[in-house]
């Protein structure tokens, strides 16, 4: 009996000791959560795949970093701005800049610099957008071996303080960085100043002294003058409100929108023009020219060549004559030499319309259509050469003489 009760007691604790054993042998298969850990078995599978960011995300994300590396080609475009006009930016509406530290496809920008101007990197050749001109597109290769975009030669760069689409909180910081105009030039506001000319006395120029036009031609605030006219004559124009330099009546300063959409500055309602043919400061070779270009008064009035209709002599007037040149078999005729004060009159007797355009801007007649005529009066003289815009093989010329 005895014997029998020991048996069940050994068992007893053999069971017992089996348990425990089995019990440690299972904990060690399980690995203990930590504090705050989730279990593995409430993990969904997928919690451990990290999202990809969304195209919003991209698109409202701060200017890259001078060290990132871009992943596809870089796009330029130009994006109207309320206070700055037409502007190059990237696709997304981020304002570009230039450094005029820069040399011509060389970034001088690097380190902190770089930093907080950030290069618009490309991979591949970058890409014109909407105004951009991709003529002017090109690259440069830094200092790290990354690639720059650059436009007309001229690196670009983001300014890592602008937080969004459309911010230019980089215009003119240092006198150094500006925001790049749709031709490639750095855009700021121009300056009207008046300044002493010794042989027309005061007259308007720019801030660097070099003279500015009006054009009797154009009505208030609209400008009549483009295409060759517009190369003769470059518009003054700017980026944001026109500033008021030494002797300028800030009352007559306004702009006027250009139909390629660009901003030229007026005084007086004169939209203003520089001449090409001048070559310094101070020069005025454009003055009366075709008696319809003439300097201005700080009153905003033209200012008038001595012995000029604008400013009378007692020498009498020339008396008016009229030449008429027929416009036939797409052509203007032989070249005319007549005395100033004479009128032509041409008559477009071709059966498709033509233009009666001078190369220096003096006189345009638009559309001709066939059987319609124009006439216009030299009162200056010199040498005028014409062409017809619609076909360019067709040109004239007038010499007019005392």
């Amino acid at each position: 009996m005895s014997y029998l009760l020991s048996m069940a007691s050994l068992k007893t604790r053999v069971t017992f000791f089996g348990l425990i054993v089995l019990a440690l042998a299972l904990a060690g298969c399980s690995t203990p959560s930590s504090a705050g850990q989730i279990p593995p078995t409430s993990i969904s599978p997928t919690a451990t795949t990290a999202s990809a960011p969304t195209a919003a995300a991209i698109a409202t994300a701060t200017p890259p970093a001078a060290t990132q590396i871009p992943v596809k080609a870089a796009t330029v475009m130009v994006s109207k701005n309320a206070t700055l006009g037409e502007i190059v930016t990237d696709d997304e509406g981020r304002t570009l800049y230039l450094f005029t530290k820069d040399t011509k496809n060389t970034s001088n920008c690097y380190d902190k610099c770089a930093q907080a101007w950030p290069p618009l990197l490309t991979a591949g050749a970058p890409q014109a957008g909407d105004g951009a001109n991709a003529s002017l597109l090109g690259t440069t290769t830094r200092t790290d071996g990354t690639t720059q975009v650059t436009y007309n030669g001229w690196p670009l760069y983001y300014y890592a303080k602008d937080q969004k689409a459309g911010d230019t909180t980089g215009q003119d910081v240092g006198g150094v960085w500006y925001v790049v105009s749709p031709k490639g030039d750095k855009a700021e506001a121009a300056t009207v100043m008046v300044s002493k000319n010794d042989t027309l006395g005061q007259i308007v120029t720019d801030d660097e002294g070099k003279t500015l036009y009006l054009f009797t031609k154009d009505t208030k605030n609209t400008s009549n003058c483009y295409d060759k006219c517009a190369q003769a004559w470059p518009p003054l124009l700017t980026a944001g409100a026109p500033q008021t330099g030494d002797g300028a009546d800030a009352a007559l300063l306004g702009t006027t929108t250009r139909t390629d959409g660009t901003t030229q500055v007026t005084y007086n309602g004169w939209p203003l023009y520089y001449y090409a043919k001048d070559q310094k400061a101070g020069d005025t070779t454009g003055q009366g020219v075709g008696s319809v270009w003439y300097v201005l008064s700080p009153k905003g009035d033209k200012v008038g060549t001595p012995g000029s209709a604008a400013n009378p002599t007692s020498t009498p007037a020339p008396q008016a004559k009229t030449v008429k040149v027929a416009i036939q078999n797409f052509s203007f005729g032989a070249p005319l030499t007549i005395p100033v004060g004479t009128t032509v009159e041409w008559a477009n007797e071709d059966s498709t319309a033509h233009t009666v355009t001078a190369s220096n801007g003096a006189f345009d007649s638009g559309n001709l259509d066939p059987g319609a005529s124009f006439s216009f009066t030299l009162t200056q003289e010199g040498t005028y050469d014409y062409v017809c815009q619609y076909h360019s093989n067709m040109k004239g010329q007038i010499v007019v003489t005392q």
